[in-house]
């Protein structure tokens, strides 16, 4: 019924992780991993691999995963990230009852850094989100409606996914929103690999942006706004609220072209996915 490509690259040292938590899923969904770049990794029996020993940019990963899916609905699901309890059963359930696409809710972590990391990075993405804010990200997809949308950009280094879902609405396509289609996402770990990481996903978000006509730099100020609205209504602890801010700024100075440092807590890594 549902096919989850899993997307990593190099070491991937959380891949193992991710693999158990999309076959920990009940109903198991099948599982397509696509590696790239360095050795190939060991995958449990059952589970596809397709390797490339040149790395693949986000969007050739995922052609690669649709290519040998032969299920009516595709997932993806990015190495550093787990699937919670309930996110393939949420899914089959919200294509069955009709929705061509559904996103998945990223909630916040526990520790101050990383819940500082989720505020900037995925607000727009959590169960409280406002109905007109949510974001149209880790989507499963109809696999019809994946053959009609097109391929994703395999140029782009990040954003490959927000190319293809900006195409949906002109075929008609709905997408469920569901609270329990959960995804654990890996967030830096202290106050300054946030702020590296967010000065690195300024310069790239803004690359991103041209590649497919988007707004560039004009995001960052919409991005502030959103963040000092939404940021008390989500957000109690004021550790939390300031680092996020801290790393806003951060953010805009990468995507205002300061180039960013070598980051040493995996903020350096190709991104892979909408996951994000």
């Amino acid at each position: 019924m549902l096919t989850c490509v899993i997307l990593a690259h190099g070491a991937a040292a959380s891949l193992g992780r991710a693999i158990e938590s999309v076959l920990a899923q009940d109903p198991q969904p099948k599982l397509v991993v696509v590696h790239s770049g360095g050795p190939a990794p060991d995958v449990p029996a059952g589970v596809t691999l397709m390797h490339s020993e040149s790395l693949l940019l986000p969007g050739a990963a995922r052609y690669r995963g649709v290519t040998v899916a032969d299920t009516p609905i595709v997932a993806f699901l990015a190495a550093d990230c787990r699937a919670l309890p309930g996110w393939a059963a949420g899914r089959i359930r919200e294509h069955a009852a009709g929705a061509d696409a559904v996103a998945d809710v990223l909630e916040p972590p526990d520790a101050v850094a990383s819940r500082a990391a989720w505020l900037l990075q995925h607000r727009r993405r959590c169960s409280k989100t406002l109905a007109a804010q949510r974001l149209p990200l880790g989507l499963s997809y109809r696999r019809e409606l994946l053959l009609a949308a097109g391929p994703f950009d395999e140029l782009l280094r990040q954003g490959e996914d927000s190319e293809l879902n900006a195409r949906l609405p002109a075929l008609g396509a709905s997408i469920a929103y569901p609270t329990d289609v959960r995804t654990a996402h890996a967030y830096p770990p202290t106050t300054r690999a946030v702020l590296a990481d967010a000065l690195a996903r300024g310069a790239r978000r803004v690359a991103a942006e041209r590649a497919i006509g988007g707004a560039g730099r004009a995001r960052i100020l919409r991005e502030a706004l959103h963040l000092v609205v939404d940021g008390p209504r989500l957000e109690r602890d004021p550790r939390v609220l300031a680092l996020a801010t801290a790393s806003l700024g951060a953010y805009a100075a990468g995507a205002l072209g300061r180039q960013p440092r070598p980051l040493g807590s995996g903020s350096s890594r190709m991104p892979s996915s909408s996951v994000r």
